[in-house]
């Protein structure tokens, strides 16, 4: 099938997700996904494994990482969806990884992300995500500025919005994806839809 699920945290995001990465590759293969993200939070330790399985079922195998940012020090952490589109992006998640397990506090300042996005698509996260978050507390203007900061770091062809659904809190789902989709359009943002994947049923 042409569905992709491209945010998918396993057991390797401690507390997020009790996915196991046979699992998940066996279950991708029998519902015949032809490609699968893996974007456990700021760790790649699963990707090995990973990239096995997913070769081994014939399926493509997408690196990505959910990165935990700041944009002040003592500032809210916000996750932010990375892809490696390339081996290049493939080293620069190595290094933001690296980054931020070395530093305080699990998470990234926004200034120490930017020299390393070259060869990495940028997807909003979810509900969970700086510019959702301002979306849902009625902040379109500040939405809109972070929004021309992502475009401006990562390029209009490396960034998305994305939409989701997870059937859960209906009414609150449905405007947020009214929201995002009024910023996409007035922003000229690509869309991709998505789930958060934290467990297999």
């Amino acid at each position: 099938m042409s569905f992709a699920h491209l945010q998918i945290s396993t057991s390797y995001s401690l507390l997020s997700s009790t996915i196991s990465i046979p699992a998940l590759v066996e279950k991708a293969r029998r519902l015949e996904y032809t490609a699968l993200a893996l974007t456990d939070y700021n760790v790649l330790y699963g990707v090995l494994p990973f990239y096995k399985a997913c070769v081994k079922a014939g399926i493509k195998p997408i690196i990505g990482m959910t990165a935990l940012y700041k944009k002040e020090e003592n500032g809210p952490a916000y996750p932010l969806l990375l892809l490696a589109q390339n081996n290049q992006g493939y080293k620069n998640l190595l290094e933001i990884s690296t980054i931020i397990k070395t530093g305080v506090g699990e998470s990234i300042l926004w200034r120490e992300l930017i020299p390393y996005v070259q060869g990495l698509f940028a997807l909003s996260p979810g509900k969970k995500g700086e510019i959702e978050q301002l979306l849902q507390n009625s902040q379109e203007k500040e939405a809109i500025d972070v929004a021309k900061q992502y475009l401006e770091v990562f390029g209009s062809n490396q960034f998305y919005l994305t939409v989701q659904n997870h059937n859960h809190h209906e009414a609150v789902e449905r405007e947020l994806k009214e929201k995002v989709l009024h910023l996409a359009t007035r922003l000229d943002i690509s869309l991709v839809a998505t789930n958060d994947v934290q467990y297999l049923e």
